[in-house]
């Protein structure tokens, strides 16, 4: 587990994830903006920003997107998932992880169609010493989890 992993659950309210080899850090980045342009750009930066303070990343570990919902994040989630690989391919061609929603909740929670609440709750078992605020953080711990046990 030496790896540096930051997970990422992208939605208008992003939740992440970023083990650096030793510790644990982890959050919600609202991105919400007035247009979406404006949203990827938030992305961009932030994510810029948090892979150079954190001198560098290994892997980039993502939820793809799940299959006909509507809404304005999901209409905008391949967009956010396209500055993820930009800014990876800018940073050393970082190597991006990616999984269904239903495997990671099957993996979490041992049910593809677990609610919030019962990831919530597999967050806080991975990971209890870790202060959990929002769903969408509960969801990039998960994530987390998965990358560091799953994925090479």
């Amino acid at each position: 587990m030496n790896r540096r992993v930051l997970a990422l659950d992208l939605a208008t309210k992003t939740g992440w994830a970023f083990w650096t080899g030793r510790s644990l850090h982890s959050g919600m980045k609202n991105l919400k903006a007035k247009t979406d342009g404006l949203r990827l750009l938030a992305l961009y930066r932030w994510l810029t920003l948090t892979i150079h303070g954190a001198h560098g990343v290994d892997v980039i570990a993502v939820e793809r997107a799940a299959g006909g919902k509507r809404g304005a994040a999901n209409e905008v989630l391949p967009a956010l998932r396209g500055i993820v690989h930009l800014v990876a391919a800018q940073n050393g061609s970082i190597p991006i992880v990616e999984t269904a929603p239903t495997s990671l909740k099957k993996f979490a929670v041992g049910n593809g169609r677990a609610s919030k609440d019962e990831m919530v709750l597999a967050a806080k078992k991975f990971w209890p010493h870790q202060e959990i605020k929002t769903d969408d953080q509960a969801d990039a711990l998960c994530l987390l989890r998965w990358a560091l046990e799953t994925a090479e």
